[in-house]
This record gives C-alpha cells, structure tokens and sequence, in this order.
C-alpha cells in the first residue's frame, strides 16, 4: 500500500526561524523541519507575525543581529518572500497574549507570537525552550525546529 504524503499544516515562524529562513542558514534547523516550512510555503500555509518585523529592527539597533543588508530593505524583501504571509497584530490577537500565564517568558515578542499562532491555529517553528514548554501543555501547537 502506498504511503500518503503527510500533510501540510499551518506555520507560523518563530523571529529567528524566519531570520534563519531568509539568510540561507537553515542548517540551524533540522532537515526535516527546513522541509514541512517549504511544503507550508508551497501551499499557502506559511504565516510570519508582524511582531517580527519589530523584533529583528530592534535587535539590529542594539547590535545583537547583523543581517546581510540594511534592516529596512531586508524587512521589505523578506515580507515579500513568495508563499509566507503577514500576519497583523489585532486587538483579539493583544488581548489573547496578556492571559498566558503558563508561558514563562519576560520576552513580550513571544507572547504576541504565542497568540499569533492561537488565532491561526498554526504550530508555532521555533527553537525557544518556554514557547516548546508551554506547547508541551496543550495551549500551543509548536514545531520543535532544534537541531
């Protein structure tokens, strides 16, 4: 008996999966992972928070990221990268992230993404050891991208 393809489900990319992502340092990530992201983009069902667009300028600002040009241009491209959408921050989306209390997180950034990926019913790519505890209680869908 053949064996079905597996199925593609909704993502949403963790900040530094979509930096990963779009600088070409995939090897960052499990292969297996590198691959359900390009079936989701293939299929419509590849999402990145606006947050993110936030979170990599201000980590460019405080110099704790270097990308491989300018924080604007590189925003501007990789919101247009084919197959991955943007997700706006709505007001559900704000008010869903104040109630996590089990996330055990100071990083505001996670919360929102933790939303996010609520309101999408996506699991979360991510490498992050609270947002993987805090899936592992049932309130998150989550991809576990760690090598």
């Amino acid at each position: 008996m053949p064996t079905s393809p597996r199925r593609t489900r909704r993502l949403l990319l963790d900040t530094h999966v979509w930096v990963w992502a779009v600088e070409g340092l995939v090897s960052r990530m499990r292969a297996n992972v590198v691959a359900e992201i390009e079936r989701a983009a293939q299929g419509g069902l590849l999402y990145v928070a606006s947050i993110s667009a936030w979170e990599v300028a201000m980590l460019v600002k405080k110099g704790r990221l270097t990308l491989s040009r300018d924080v604007a241009s590189w925003i501007a491209a990789a919101r247009h990268a084919p197959g991955a959408s943007v997700v706006a921050l709505t007001v559900p989306i704000a008010l869903d992230s104040t109630g996590l209390a089990d996330l055990s997180t100071h990083d505001p950034a996670d919360r929102f993404l933790a939303a996010t990926a609520r309101a999408l019913s996506a699991h979360l790519v991510t490498c992050d050891e609270p947002l993987l505890k805090f899936g592992a209680t049932g309130q998150l869908l989550t991809v576990d991208a760690r090598p």
